[in-house]
This record gives C-alpha cells, sequence and structure tokens, in this order.
C-alpha cells in the first residue's frame, strides 16, 4: 500500500511538472475552449494507453534495444507536429481565425495520440519508472503494471482536465489575441523537441 501512495504522489507532482504536454492542454484550453483541449487530452491518454500495453506485455525491452525503429518515431512526429505548426501559423497570419479553429480542433485527438506516441522520452518514463513501483511479490508482474497504469492514466486525466478547466475559465476573463500564434509556435517546438530528444 505504501509503494501505490507514494506512486500516486510520484505520479501527480510529475504530471504537474511543466512539460509539453502540460503547455500544450493549458495553451489550447485559453485559445480554443475547454472542449477542444479535452479532445486533446483524450488523445493524450490513447498514446498512454499505448505505451501501459508495450509494458505489460513486456514489448520494451524490444523497442528500446531498437534504434531504427525509436528513429523512425521520432521522424514521423517531428514531420507530423512540425507541420501542424506551420499550418496554425498560416490561418493565423495568412486565413481568418475561425477558419484556423475549425481546422485544428478535428485534429486535436489525432495530436495528442501522436505526441505521446512518438515521443521517446514517454515510453523511456514508463520503462524506468514504472518498475520501481511493483508492489507486491505475489501478484504477477503484469497485472501490477496494469493497476499501476489504470492509477496513472486516471491521475493524468483528472489533473490535465483540471489544468484545462481553469485556464478555459482564465481565458473567457481575459483578453488573449496576442496569443494567437502561440499554438503554431508550441507545435513547432515539440517538433523540434521530439526530433532532439
Amino acid at each position: 500500500m505504501q509503494e501505490l501512495l507514494t506512486f500516486i504522489v510520484a505520479s501527480i507532482l510529475i504530471t504537474l511538472s511543466p512539460g509539453p504536454d502540460i503547455i500544450i492542454v493549458i495553451s489550447y484550453s485559453l485559445q480554443k475552449g475547454l472542449s477542444s483541449s479535452i479532445k486533446f487530452i483524450m488523445g493524450l491518454i490513447t498514446g498512454l494507453l499505448f505505451h501501459s500495453v508495450i509494458l505489460i506485455f513486456g514489448w520494451s525491452n524490444f523497442f528500446s534495444n531498437s534504434q531504427i525503429i525509436l528513429s523512425y518515431i521520432k521522424i514521423i512526429g517531428f514531420t507530423y507536429f512540425l507541420y501542424q505548426g506551420i499550418v496554425e501559423l498560416y490561418f493565423v497570419f495568412v486565413q481568418n481565425q475561425s477558419e484556423a479553429n475549425l481546422n485544428s480542433s478535428k485534429n486535436l485527438f489525432k495530436q495528442g495520440i501522436i505526441m505521446n506516441i512518438t515521443n521517446p522520452k514517454v515510453g523511456l518514463f514508463f520503462w524506468l519508472f514504472f518498475p520501481n513501483f511493483l508492489f507486491s511479490t505475489e501478484i504477477k508482474e503484469p497485472f501490477q503494471y496494469i493497476i499501476l497504469c489504470s492509477i496513472f492514466i486516471i491521475q493524468v486525466f483528472v489533473v490535465f482536465s483540471l489544468t484545462a478547466y481553469f485556464s478555459s475559465r482564465a481565458s473567457s476573463n481575459l483578453k488573449l489575441k496576442f496569443l494567437k500564434p502561440l499554438n503554431g509556435l508550441i507545435l513547432i517546438f515539440l517538433a523540434m523537441y521530439i526530433l532532439f530528444s
């Protein structure tokens, strides 16, 4: 039980720590509202499910030892987010913002999935962090990972949803027109982050 409580506290602190995911959640909440950011969060959760399955079935060694696969995943993530960032900036500076919001809102769920799957640091986090919190000698390892992954995903959803809610409330009270290019710039930064991580 002590290991699980420590795991929950550590997971919440890690989720709250500044990183590309929470920054984008805040940005989307400010610019696009709560419902749009929830789509992105659900995409992130789906990406976490992908990493959870790899951890539970023990495929992590295969992926971690295959530099070619990791390189292809990083290139796909870099290309996708660089393209999305350029498209966001194009709509901000060339076409009207309402069309930009309509276009990008359709892709938010997909962006969340691709962001977590193509970010090698998320995979490394799962493979290196979770084994430290195995809590029973009687329960088989895969079942312990199922419990740990479920706890982690639930707290990510709660923390990100609360972050999105309060950010969207703030956006309704502030004039944030100067932040219009922010989403595009963050996506381009994320592309670079994935490529060089």
